[in-house]
């Protein structure tokens, strides 16, 4: 996929933006990590160390956190819209019904926005991967 660093931008949820994969600044990165190795400044060892943190910080304590925190807010909208509908059968009430199916609506319009967020991400680890072991022919299960 070309232009990637472009599609992510332009399929951000604007108020995620600070949690989305920083494709451009990885993508530096690994330009510096293989200029580092051409240069003799690292070894091979150093370079896939700081590449592996640099992956990990991002994955595991930025967007993990925040996918986590998404998916629980989205549950406990779920659930509380399920007792409520749990009530209207109950005690049935048109315009009530109508409601619930708006909030509805809106949790599964919020959970596909978590969604693309997930998936928009997850390329971008894997494009970084791929650019990475491309540039310094390595095999990327060694450091995942």
């Amino acid at each position: 996929m070309v232009n990637f660093g472009k599609k992510l931008m332009a399929n951000q949820v604007q108020e995620w933006g600070r949690y989305y994969i920083n494709y451009h600044l990885m993508k530096k990165k690994v330009e510096q990590f293989v200029q580092q190795m051409q240069q003799g400044r690292k070894d091979r060892h150093h370079v896939l160390k700081e590449f592996s943190k640099m992956l990990d910080d991002k994955v595991y304590c930025e967007d993990c956190p925040f996918f986590s925190e998404q998916q629980g807010i989205l549950a406990c909208r779920i659930q509380e819209l399920d007792e409520q509908q749990t009530k209207l059968l109950k005690h049935p009430d048109i315009s009530k019904i109508s409601e619930i199916r708006e909030a509805y609506a809106a949790a599964g319009h919020d959970l596909l926005r978590l969604l693309r967020f997930l998936d928009l991400n997850a390329t971008g680890i894997c494009k970084i991967l791929k650019k990475f072991d491309k540039s310094l022919a390595t095999n990327s299960q060694i450091i995942i």
